[in-house]
């Protein structure tokens, strides 16, 4: 049946963004945002952000629609928390300008 049939091609495709989900999501994500330095926490938040994407790009491609939801929340959460990060940021950056 041609319509449940997929080439290699897009197998690999769908390997190469589960991928980048997993290494964008966890492997460089996780380390950078329990950081006490802001500016590897704003890398940490962004590369979960990237993850999200990358994995709800997998999700619509496979559709799995229902689980497009979930990684919604986490880029949701991502950018709330990259939006502390540059407040924090600036305000560690105002201090440090008085001094």
């Amino acid at each position: 049946d041609p319509l449940w049939s997929r080439g290699l091609g897009d197998v690999y495709k769908r390997q190469i963004l589960q991928i980048g989900s997993v290494f964008f999501g966890t492997v460089l994500a996780a380390p950078l945002m329990i950081s006490k330095k802001v500016n590897k926490r704003i890398i940490g938040y962004s590369a979960m952000t990237a993850g999200s994407f990358l994995a709800i790009a997998v999700q619509l491609y496979a559709g799995l629609y229902v689980f497009v939801f979930a990684n919604l929340y986490w880029s949701l959460n991502s950018f709330v928390a990259l939006r502390k990060a540059f407040k924090h940021k600036r305000q560690i950056d105002k201090i440090s300008t008085k001094f």
